[in-house]
């Protein structure tokens, strides 16, 4: 197994269901705040004035598209987050709202089967003998093994987007493979801002969202997007809540997202 590659067994975030268990019991609402009083890393961010959904890293300095740092004149936006937090409803937000011109996804690869919602251009579906051959052939920049079922992202598909030259590239990505991919962009001297979407919703509902959806593998699946939360304030730009199910609302998310980029990052 490779330096960039990850396997998530049961074992491996049982830690982070045991920690949760006084959250469970006061029901608590997944948002920064709250989530200040049970992981410190938190009080790191601060709620932004007049964009009450977002949360941006304290200390964090505003990256520019440059010549002398970013010769593309390229960001990578990596959009993370827990299982049912809504990642796949923002993404297509951009292909709503933006042309081919302005955006471009990574084409990440996975060997689970292609969901009811889904189109084959979101994802690369492939078996898992393809994907072994891949990793065998050092293919991927990241790698993981969760839910039985393997996720990552190759040179080549990471290179595909960024030769489109649009400015902004989205990358959907594990928590746990970012910081793999992310070292990569800095050697390529390509400015990364990442943002993990938190359902904004109590800790039981959520719960329950996860069964309803998931329920076949909701016990990798509860452990593993709580190992997600407690290790994303060491790791990301910015929170974005996302509301419940039948709340949910992509479009504000998306504005959300380009509001932060427009602030932050010069150039968008």
């Amino acid at each position: 197994m490779g330096k960039s590659e990850i396997v998530f067994r049961n074992r491996s975030t049982f830690g982070a269901l045991v920690e949760s268990a006084p959250m469970i019991a006061k029901n608590v609402i997944l948002d920064p705040e709250r989530l200040t009083h049970y992981f410190k890393d938190y009080r790191l961010f601060r709620q932004v004035q007049g964009t009450p959904d977002l949360y941006v890293r304290q200390e964090s300095t505003k990256a520019t598209l440059t010549e002398s740092n970013c010769p593309r004149n390229q960001i990578v936006l990596a959009i993370m987050g827990p299982t049912s937090s809504g990642k796949n409803s923002a993404i297509r937000m951009f292909e709503n709202q933006l042309s081919e011109h302005e955006y471009a996804r990574v084409r990440t690869s996975t060997t689970r089967k292609q969901r009811e919602d889904e189109m084959e251009a979101d994802h690369d579906f492939i078996s898992r003998q393809v994907f072994k051959e891949r990793r065998q052939d050092h293919k991927f920049i990241e790698a993981i093994h969760q839910h039985d079922n393997w996720y990552g992202t190759t040179q080549k598909q990471l290179e595909d987007a960024l030769k489109t030259k649009a400015p902004i590239i989205i990358l959907e990505v594990d928590i746990f493979g970012f910081t793999a991919i992310n070292k990569h962009l800095r050697e390529q001297e390509i400015p990364t801002v990442s943002v993990f979407l938190l359902p904004a919703m109590p800790i039981r509902d959520y719960l329950q969202r996860i069964y309803e959806t998931r329920a076949v593998e909701f016990v990798s699946r509860y452990p593993k997007s709580m190992a997600e939360i407690k290790r994303a304030p060491k790791i990301v730009d910015a929170f974005i809540l996302n509301p419940p199910s039948k709340d949910q609302n992509p479009t504000h998310v998306f504005n959300t997202l380009m509001g932060f980029l427009s602030e932050n990052v010069k150039g968008i």
